[in-house]
């Protein structure tokens, strides 16, 4: 009868292992930077994945002191999946339905972005679901303009005419745009920051390292 019994705990207890394994083995290593710039590193997933991939409104954290969250926009300035970055934005749709703003207003919603390049002209890709599909639309941002101006993707190609309006303190790269011999977001963006604006651009990484050097760690501990 001992027996039987050590033998039942023995089994529950590998069963409520194995059940938390599983449980957690989606999961990504990364980290989550609050609000007041706390960072803390753990592990999280921010979507279901597979036939019906569906997107989290709050994505769940696991810390390394085993605290379980489940976090909001609203709650963290940004995270970390993996190599991967996402930062929490306030955006609020323009009259043009393919561009936002980032004015930290109470009209402004928090969503997360994907930051893909950063400086002082920055590329995201935003991501939402279209009959469970996730879909994205990609964004420029100018570290002192609110406004996020959309870069059109697909068979029709780059937006060029809002693009070289976007760049009109940057007469090289309108010409470049208006010649096709630059036609991806990053590549853009870095062309604009590298020959348009090169001291703001390190004056900004310098501002904004918090975010950017948290990754950097976590990659460099995971190598």
């Amino acid at each position: 009868m001992k027996s039987l019994l050590k033998l039942s705990l023995f089994t529950l207890i590998c069963t409520i292992i194995m059940s938390s394994c599983q449980s957690y083995s989606s999961f990504t290593q990364g980290y989550v930077v609050m609000m007041n710039g706390d960072t803390i590193h753990g592990i999280l997933k921010d979507r279901d994945s597979g036939t019906f991939e569906k997107l989290y409104t709050q994505i769940k954290f696991r810390s390394e002191e085993k605290k379980f969250y489940r976090l909001s926009p609203n709650e963290i300035q940004a995270y970390s999946k993996g190599n991967q970055i996402f930062q929490s934005l306030a955006v609020e749709a323009n009259n043009n339905f393919f561009s936002m703003n980032t004015e930290n207003t109470a009209n402004g919603e928090r969503k997360f972005f994907q930051l893909l390049y950063s400086g002082y002209c920055s590329v995201y890709k935003f991501e939402y679901e279209d009959d469970s599909r996730i879909e994205s639309r990609y964004y420029l941002k100018k570290a002192n303009d609110n406004t996020m101006q959309y870069f059109r993707t697909g068979l029709l190609g780059p937006n060029r005419q809002s693009l070289i309006e976007y760049f009109a303190d940057c007469v090289s790269l309108q010409i470049k745009i208006d010649r096709k011999e630059i036609t991806e977001p990053i590549e853009m963006a870095r062309y604009y920051n590298n020959s348009c604006h090169e001291n703001k651009n390190t004056k900004f990484e310098k501002q904004n390292s918090t975010i950017i050097n948290s990754n950097r760690k976590e990659n460099d501990l995971n190598h």
